[in-house]
């Protein structure tokens, strides 16, 4: 069996007030949530026991389990929660709002106790370079939102063993802020780096107008 746990007890409060919806349920295709497509998606490819995490009762109708925090506690709380549903030593975590064209098998089946998805990120705003630093300058090219490739950033899914959540989860905080820099240190947190990932978030509604059309052009995510 592989397990798999949706991380998805946020506000979604960049969203707002445009949207009062949570971010699990936004309809990103006709009849098709959020949560809907990343649980499709894991299942595609074999794992069988997903648990969705959640600070909200109105979610239940997912054939899935699920872990409820009573307050908002960080990804780490979250994911410290949702650890006593497990029944394996292994398991896939990932951001509900983070949507990858990738094998997830790749992380899993990597052999690492605690590793994570990486690629080069994309510059939202056009880049201008110049002739030189002076108030005014003549601009010798112009790249629109291109890739920076000296920078690798997470992506929002994971792979641990849960022998790592037992001993770095804490109850309440972040694995970005809390967790990941201890595993670092201590020299048991690897990456799995794939350049040119196709990496979709939902941050705000631009994000999420892109998300929406990116779906759609893609039928239902047949290039995942």
């Amino acid at each position: 069996m592989k397990e798999a746990i949706i991380l998805a007890a946020g506000h979604a409060w960049r969203l707002k007030p445009n949207i009062w919806t949570i971010k699990p349920l936004l309809k990103i295709m006709p009849n098709k949530t959020l949560l809907d497509y990343q649980i499709e998606w894991l299942r595609r490819y074999g794992f069988d026991h997903i648990i969705v995490t959640t600070l909200y009762d109105n979610i239940t109708e997912y054939d899935v389990d699920y872990s409820f925090d009573e307050e908002p506690l960080g990804t780490s709380g979250s994911l410290f929660n949702a650890r006593k549903l497990l029944s394996t030593d292994r398991v896939y975590v990932m951001n509900v709002d983070d949507i990858v064209y990738y094998n997830p098998l790749k992380l899993f089946n990597s052999g690492k106790e605690a590793i994570v998805l990486s690629t080069h990120p994309r510059i939202r705003f056009g880049h201008i370079v110049s002739e030189s630093d002076h108030e005014i300058s003549r601009v010798r090219s112009f790249i629109e939102k291109p890739i920076v490739e000296d920078l690798i950033v997470n992506v929002g899914h994971y792979v641990f063993d849960v022998n790592i959540l037992d001993s770095y989860l804490v109850e309440r905080g972040d694995l970005e802020r809390d967790v990941f820099p201890r595993l670092a240190k201590d020299g048991k947190l690897y990456r799995l780096f794939i350049p040119n990932l196709k990496w979709l978030t939902i941050n705000n509604m631009k994000d999420y107008i892109r998300v929406r059309n990116e779906l759609w052009r893609d039928k239902v995510g047949v290039e995942r």
